[in-house]
């Protein structure tokens, strides 16, 4: 008998929680056999869907739920996640929101006012530009205010699937928007088997919505 329970009507197995957790322990165990400095026994990446969904979370409740101002410093909050540590992210993202109040400020302001602001986080002269054009398009296109459909955040510059999905999910309660695969689940999936080695982000997420009825894709896996 294998490991795991089946969802109904489906021919896919997903993992029971006991054989996670052994796998988990395996991929630990090897790990700190390995020599130092090879790659599988560095430290894990910091950012993860999960980190990336609590962090939003504390963005949208720390403003006025529902507000455009919210919106926007949430979408600003999860361009200066990317490859960035948490602590050093939201440390930004604060400085930033105390900077430009709302997306009308920061559409005022000249891409070297955004960089100055974001000067302390890695990758800045990247993720200014990001932010600076990101504001330009949802002030002229989106009358200042975020849009909350997939395609149109998937335009902004900087938003991929990873950013539109969190958005969606978290800032704008869609529950159906999909399931947020970045690299580290990526990694985790394939070393599973859950996905063939060459499987793209995407092609991993549609095989996980198959697992989990919509309205389950917002919760971080």
């Amino acid at each position: 008998m294998t490991s795991g329970r089946r969802c109904p009507q489906r021919s896919d197995t997903i993992p029971s929680t006991c054989a996670l957790r052994s796998s988990q322990q395996n991929t630990r165990t090897r790990a700190c056999t390995l020599p130092r400095g090879s790659r599988a026994a560095r430290a894990p990446p910091t950012h993860s869907p999960r980190r990336a969904w609590l962090w939003l979370w504390r963005c949208r409740s720390r403003l006025h739920r529902g507000s455009d101002a919210g919106h926007y410093h949430a979408l600003v909050a999860s361009l200066l996640s990317v490859q960035t540590r948490d602590r050093s992210a939201l440390k930004v993202s604060r400085t930033f929101e105390q900077r430009f109040p709302d997306a009308g400020h920061a559409y005022a302001s000249s891409l070297a006012d955004i960089e100055d602001a974001v000067s302390s986080i890695n990758f800045k002269n990247q993720k200014a530009k990001f932010i600076y054009e990101t504001t330009r398009a949802i002030c002229e296109d989106h009358g200042r205010r975020v849009p909350e459909d997939y395609e149109s955040l998937t335009k902004l510059m900087g938003v991929g699937a990873k950013i539109a999905k969190l958005m969606l999910s978290v800032v704008f309660d869609n529950d159906t928007c999909g399931v947020v695969v970045d690299s580290n689940l990526l990694r985790v999936a394939k070393r599973l088997g859950w996905v063939p080695p060459g499987a793209t982000a995407e092609a991993t997420a549609q095989r996980l919505e198959t697992w989990f009825p919509a309205g389950q894709w917002s919760v971080p896996l």
